[in-house]
């Protein structure tokens, strides 16, 4: 009998399991011809709409999605994981881009992005980019967006080829990045490596970097930015806004 209430406490108390999500049972086919952008928007809205520690899985495969909003806020979420163990390749069918981002996560805390590979397949979009030669130019999307977000962490992520930006930090707080590998060829538009802007508190760390444009730009209202150990070519170098 005295061992009831530590048992109780064991299963009930102690902390709150990890709810695991997997893409697949969400109808994901991951056969790299399929679209695959319904189910991930589903898988999203189960682990946003879930509670305490939450992981959402993409298991090895190619993955061919259109644009994704992951987007908050996640009430009861205390923390989100996400294990990218696959490949996630961008649509060439630019209509289809309402935003500018491909993959945005938004309005999310403790937010945890776990390796993988984000393939922009930008070159059959690039042509179409006319931002070096026109200010009013119609922006193409970036790879991997993240706004609004506290308390990120990212983790041995791919980013290849992006139709514009690779990896955007807007209005951000507490961003950590670690063991970051991007590769676009040298003579791709606009592809800036990591931009960030009106952000506070970013570390980029471990970074290889080879693009077309800025490997790191700092744009405006940022502070508390280190960067440490960026590899940077072929590429523009860094370059910081006011």
């Amino acid at each position: 009998m005295k061992l009831f209430p530590v048992i109780f406490f064991l299963l009930h108390g102690c902390c709150r399991a990890v709810a695991g999500i997997n893409v697949m049972n969400y109808g994901a086919r991951a056969d790299g011809r399929s679209d695959d952008t319904k189910a991930f928007m589903e898988a999203w809205k189960a682990a946003c709409g879930s509670s305490g520690a939450v992981k959402l899985v993409i298991p090895r495969g190619t993955y061919l999605v259109g644009p994704l909003l992951f987007n908050g806020p996640c009430k009861d979420v205390l923390s989100l994981r996400i294990e990218l163990q696959g490949t996630m390749k961008a649509t060439t069918e630019l209509n289809r881009y309402k935003n500018t981002a491909w993959v945005q996560f938004g309005w999310v805390n403790g937010l945890s992005l776990m390796g993988g590979v984000f393939d922009g397949q930008g070159a059959a979009s690039w042509p179409y980019n006319n931002c070096p030669k026109q200010m009013d130019c119609k922006v193409l999307p970036t790879n991997i967006m993240f706004v609004n977000t506290v308390d990120t962490y990212v983790e041995g992520i791919t980013s290849l080829n992006s139709k514009f930006f690779h990896v955007g930090i807007v209005a951000c707080a507490n961003f950590r990045g670690i063991d970051i590998a991007i590769g676009a060829p040298a003579d791709s538009p606009n592809t800036d490596g990591i931009h960030m802007e009106r952000s506070r508190n970013v570390t980029i760390s471990r970074a290889a970097i080879g693009t077309g444009d800025d490997c790191v730009s700092v744009g405006q209202g940022n502070s508390d930015v280190v960067l440490t150990g960026i590899r940077c070519g072929p590429g523009h170098g860094s370059a910081s806004g006011a």
